[in-house]
């Protein structure tokens, strides 16, 4: 804060902003604030913000679908769903070597749980969607039958995502997944885990691989 000295026609004393004022010997000075110039960002700071772009336009785009995945995985800690999928991809799923970083989408993990995951999943394209398919580990079949099967799609070249929360009994291993128009013609990722109604049981995502849609 500054003040005037003697009223509006005196010395300011004080900072106002980057201006610096002063009496010295009874004379009022004015100068400039030095500024510090700003230090260049190393090449690993620039590699890890270019980590945290790539992995929060991947993640924002299932914000939902990573916060009942990742709820478990955050429940005993101080930080979101949301954040604690971001950690993963950060520490697991980024490959190369800056400035040419980019995700490795079979070492994404969408959810994170104890269930035994999907296994062999696959999916037939047809005209306005995916037919997914799946097989179950035995235990799975015995102790998590009543499970419902979570899919998700990403498009890279669109960054958007398209995903179902609840879908059909893991029992029938076999959705279909009905996709907008904006995902014709698009190579897509795909996912899937089961959940448990409540949702406090799920597995691990697994990572089907690609399709042309």
């Amino acid at each position: 804060m500054a003040r005037l000295k003697d009223g509006l026609l005196g010395g300011l004393s004080g900072k106002i902003g980057d201006v610096i004022g002063y009496i010295r010997y009874g004379k009022a000075y004015v100068k400039m604030k030095t500024l510090k110039p700003k230090k260049e960002a190393s090449s690993g700071q620039l590699a890890e913000r270019e980590k945290m772009k790539l992995v929060n336009n991947f993640i924002n785009s299932m914000t939902e679908f990573v916060r009942i995945g990742f709820t478990l995985e955050a429940s005993d800690k101080r930080h979101s769903a949301n954040a604690a999928a971001k950690s993963y991809q950060m520490k697991n799923a980024i490959s190369g070597v800056y400035p040419a970083l980019g995700i490795e989408y079979s070492r994404v993990l969408l959810c994170k749980g104890l269930i035994d995951p999907p296994l062999n999943v696959s999916a037939a394209v047809l005209s306005n969607g995916l037919q997914f398919s799946w097989l179950l580990s035995n235990r799975t079949e015995v102790y998590h039958k009543r499970s419902r099967v979570m899919l998700l799609v990403y498009a890279p070249a669109l960054n958007k995502s398209f995903y179902s929360l609840s879908g059909a009994r893991i029992m029938e291993k076999t959705d279909f997944l009905e996709l907008p128009l904006a995902f014709k013609g698009q190579l897509l990722h795909l996912y899937a885990a089961f959940h448990s109604d409540d949702s406090k049981q799920i597995s691990n995502s697994t990572y089907a691989g690609t399709t042309n849609y």
